[in-house]
């Protein structure tokens, strides 16, 4: 597989984010791809909890698109619920909205 390839490189950046703030694991899990979340996961440097750039980590966007193998897998790894860490709800821009919602529903 190559996700295995790039993993077993030296050097590799494993959280790096394109443009939009998006990491591999924040790619693989809105697009709903759980071999690639699971392989990604086995990496020790793989951050579980970082924020694009609309403030979406990997889990919220899981739980937005309804990809719930992937929200659980993220979690299952020691993902934060998506409510943890805000100090005001009400601040949420309407994609972690949509997403707490959403999480709470399959929860």
């Amino acid at each position: 597989m190559t996700v295995q390839i790039l993993l077993g490189q030296a050097g590799i950046e494993i959280n790096r984010a394109d443009q939009l703030g998006f990491t591999p694991l924040m790619r693989a899990a809105q697009g709903n791809h759980p071999l690639v979340i699971a392989e990604l996961l086995t990496h020790p440097g793989t951050a579980l909890n970082l924020r694009n750039i609309s403030g979406m980590s990997a889990l919220s966007l899981a739980v937005e698109r309804g990809h719930r193998g992937g929200a659980t897998a993220v979690v299952g790894a020691g993902s934060q619920h998506p409510l943890e860490g805000q100090r005001r709800p009400h601040s949420l821009d309407n994609g972690a909205a949509r997403a707490i919602s959403a999480y709470r529903a399959v929860a």
